[in-house]
């Protein structure tokens, strides 16, 4: 184990056990494995965050304070940081080439099998990069909004992992690596969402060392924050989101996109984990004020109210009834990629407030719109 992982726990035997006044050691402590870890070869990397989160585990609820101050702490470091925004490239898109070319990239893993990490792309004539690069990113899009048939796994994640491949080596070539990895998350929170857990945290690994060869570690941070709070694991969440800014601490400037979505995790796993006031005060102080457009102001809107189901507060029925009034339309506009989410924060909601729920006339009739465009099997297991 790692030297200073037991001087941490020599730390906290001192603070838990004898009493002594060691705060200030041991946040010092966490902070500088922090930066060792994110400072050591791929393999080193791995195996110490491994046995920081065992020892982490092991000490339980007391780490989480420390965890905490350093999230918030390294967060606010962060949110200084001149950020940049990056080209979004685009073309007009031909499908029949793209799919021509998604065939072979099939034929090329037959034998070796399909690994994102060390993906090569078949010989691609340069004139057709661009069109297979947006090809695929529309594609990707696809895949994260879509419920994955777990019953046909072997014909659902090929496709997913080959898009992934092709994302990753082009990405790279067209200086828009923020693209491949936030996918990447965005398809992580999708196997999550469909049952498929360890296979996510597989993946996060995967996502962890590709963003090491690239020299872009918060990216596989990203990732894992995103993934470990999804799976209500506080200590693992708050770890890796620790990581995540104690990485782009050291970056002259941050790519617009990522600190954004970073503001998005922090908050869902304040939330997440039941703390209110601090989830409040960072959508206050770093999300209120962002551009983001209609679908993830959405998802953000849903993860309020479901903030509000957790601290049990009734007053959720009026806003949402509200809500309707101006934003049905736009929701419907989605399609499944909102309508689940939405039925299955109906259904909480007319659960847990009935009576406040039968005097809501636009909450209903929602709901029943819903229903009516939603299958049998989405309406009684929504996800």
């Amino acid at each position: 184990m790692n030297k200073k992982i037991i001087e941490l726990k020599n730390l906290f035997l001192q603070k838990v056990s004898l009493g002594n006044d060691v705060d200030d050691e041991i946040l010092s402590k966490i902070d500088e494995i922090l930066y060792f870890i994110n400072d050591a070869e791929i393999n080193d990397l791995r195996q110490t965050s491994a046995n920081l989160s065992y020892e982490l585990h092991e000490l339980g609820s007391s780490s989480i304070p420390y965890l905490l101050m350093l999230l918030l702490n390294k967060l606010e470091a962060v949110s200084y940081k001149p950020n940049y925004k990056s080209i979004k490239l685009s073309c007009e898109i031909e499908i029949e080439p793209f799919m021509k070319y998604f065939e072979r990239c099939f034929e090329s893993c037959e034998q070796k099998g399909i690994r994102i990490l060390d993906f090569e792309l078949p010989v691609l004539d340069e004139k057709e990069l661009l069109n297979i690069y947006c090809c695929t990113r529309d594609m990707l899009n696809m895949y994260a909004s879509e419920p994955i048939n777990i019953r046909e796994l072997n014909a659902e994640i090929p496709p997913r992992a080959i898009c992934l491949g092709i994302s990753k080596v082009l990405s790279k070539k067209y200086n828009c690596q923020h693209e491949f990895f936030i996918q990447f998350s965005s398809i992580l929170e999708r196997m999550n969402m469909d049952g498929l857990y360890q296979e996510a945290r597989d993946c996060a690994e995967e996502a962890l060392m590709c963003s090491h060869n690239y020299n872009v570690l918060y990216y596989g941070h990203y990732a894992r924050f995103s993934i470990y709070t999804s799976q209500t694991n506080v200590i693992d969440s708050l770890l890796h989101g620790c990581l995540l800014y104690t990485s782009l601490c050291g970056e002259e400037s941050i790519c617009e996109e990522l600190i954004e979505k970073s503001y998005i995790a922090t908050f869902l796993a304040l939330r997440t984990f039941r703390f209110f006031t601090l989830a409040k005060d960072v959508y206050k102080a770093y999300i209120s004020g962002l551009n983001l457009d209609e679908y993830h102001k959405q998802k953000l809107d849903v993860a309020m109210f479901y903030m509000k189901i957790m601290e049990n507060d009734s007053s959720i029925i009026k806003d949402i009834d509200i809500y309707l009034k101006t934003k049905k339309d736009k929701i419907l506009g989605f399609g499944k990629a909102s309508l689940i989410p939405w039925f299955t924060l109906i259904c909480n909601i007319k659960v847990l407030f009935e009576e406040e729920y039968k005097n809501k006339t636009d909450v209903m009739e929602f709901e029943c719109v819903i229903e009516h465009m939603l299958s049998m099997e989405e309406a009684l297991f929504p996800k």
